[in-house]
């Protein structure tokens, strides 16, 4: 198989030429040699991977993994992963303690932002609406957000965010990219191993009906 059918089979291609996709079935890394069960996807943005070093994830380091969370680094903050994920443009979502909206992020002043994260106040991200509303509201610009008779806010997803939900907890994120949480059988160990992928670098495999 060449580059070019490679990159179309990927989680990221697929994902825009289905709609939809879930955290389910076999795939393989276009760098790593092992096949993979895909587990979930967790949110990610450029803003996290070059502006804050401290928050950035390092895809040899341990992956430790819980029900819904986790962690890469012993003192990184938690991340919550999701089973699916969709397309968020122009959808309207209310802003409170169960919706996580990352893209946020790059609308802050990177000073404010960065000592919050960093004084230990926030330990989970991406950070949900209801801690936006509280720390970052008079950053946030008055066209992202929709003000509700009841004094609430209303968030539209905008051109190429995305949708990440499990469908259990409610809860949803909203993010413009995301990387996806595998899981495999160490060969040498012989222990559950995990393993995060770019969306790009995150390969479907067909089974030999096509499926």
């Amino acid at each position: 198989m060449t580059d070019s059918q490679l990159l179309k089979s990927s989680l990221y291609n697929l994902l825009y030429e289905t709609g939809e996709q879930r955290a389910e079935g076999r795939v393989r890394s276009v760098s790593l040699l092992e096949e993979m069960s895909l587990i979930g996807f967790i949110p990610s943005t450029d803003y996290f991977w070059y502006q804050f070093n401290f928050t950035s994830i390092n895809l040899n380091s341990p992956v430790y993994v819980a029900p819904g969370l986790v962690k890469f680094a012993q003192d990184a903050p938690i991340y919550q992963y999701y089973k699916n994920i969709t397309k968020a443009t122009g959808k309207r979502y209310r802003i409170d303690g169960r919706i996580y909206i990352d893209s946020f992020s790059k609308d802050f002043p990177t000073y404010n932002f960065k000592s919050i994260i960093s004084n230990g106040s926030i330990k989970q991200l991406p950070i949900n609406g209801k801690q936006l509303l509280l720390s970052f509201k008079k950053f946030i610009k008055s066209d992202l957000l929709i003000k509700n008779d009841d004094e609430t806010y209303d968030y539209i997803g905008r051109e190429g965010e995305l949708e990440l939900y499990d469908g259990i907890k409610k809860s949803v994120a909203i993010s413009n990219d995301f990387l996806c949480l595998c899981s495999y059988m160490n060969k040498v160990t012989g222990n559950p191993s995990y393993a995060v992928l770019t969306s790009y670098d995150t390969i479907r495999v067909l089974s030999e009906n096509g499926v």
